[in-house]
């Protein structure tokens, strides 16, 4: 019994939430439906700039880890070159 008033209670809340995100879909579906033709642009606009700003971003990345990758090639010439220097002092 206790199980069957739980399972009531918990399908009773599912549908309130459901019903409340397609309140806010239907308002969300409302506001592009209004928007005016400026305003539609003015989001393409912003898109655009997102996905430049991403476009930027990821070359960034890339600029940095190449950059990184050869400062790692430079510390491994430097280590070794510094190894070859100390086992030729220890030699003479």
């Amino acid at each position: 019994m206790n199980d069957t008033v739980d399972s009531d209670k918990s399908t009773k809340e599912k549908d309130k939430s459901e019903s409340g995100l397609d309140e806010k879909l239907n308002k969300i579906v409302e506001c592009f439906q209004t928007m005016t033709q400026e305003q539609t642009r003015m989001c393409r606009a912003f898109i655009q700039l997102a996905e430049l700003q991403k476009k930027a971003l990821e070359s960034i990345i890339d600029y940095t880890k190449l950059h990184n990758l050869k400062s790692v090639h430079k510390c491994n010439a430097s280590k070794q070159y510094f190894e070859t220097s100390s086992i030729y002092l220890r030699k003479s």
